[in-house]
């Protein structure tokens, strides 16, 4: 993906962590040099019962960051993709994508979320 904003959650021997990357061609993205990320309940940790990590991060709509940081606009559908890659923790090409979309008003309320699962 080419001059793409993106988040990135890893798993690695059962620790997780957030990157904020822009990719500014196809291959390994750089990390963004103004990180506007904030993992709200810390590093996730795996959940050894129920088999499964969660992430809660977040950033504000607009970081102040145009030229790394999509800005995301009120009362406007925003498109999204996502990218993953099945089986393995390193940086590499993903085997799974798809888009999304996200519609908040002015109020901060989500009017309208849609998926549509692509591989």
């Amino acid at each position: 993906m080419i001059n793409t904003d993106m988040i990135a959650w890893f798993v690695e021997d059962g620790a997780g962590s957030s990157k904020d990357l822009y990719s500014k061609a196809h291959g390994v993205p750089d990390e963004d040099t103004l990180s506007s990320i904030m993992d709200e309940l810390g590093p996730p940790i795996y959940d050894t019962t129920n088999k499964m990590m969660t992430f809660v991060t977040r950033r504000k709509l607009d970081t102040g960051d145009s030229a790394q940081d999509y800005v995301f606009r009120l009362d406007t559908e925003n498109v999204m993709c996502y990218a993953h890659k099945v089986g393995s923790s390193t940086f590499s090409h993903h085997d799974k994508w798809g888009l999304w979309s996200l519609k908040i008003d002015s109020t901060g309320e989500i009017s309208e979320a849609n998926i549509n699962l692509t591989e």
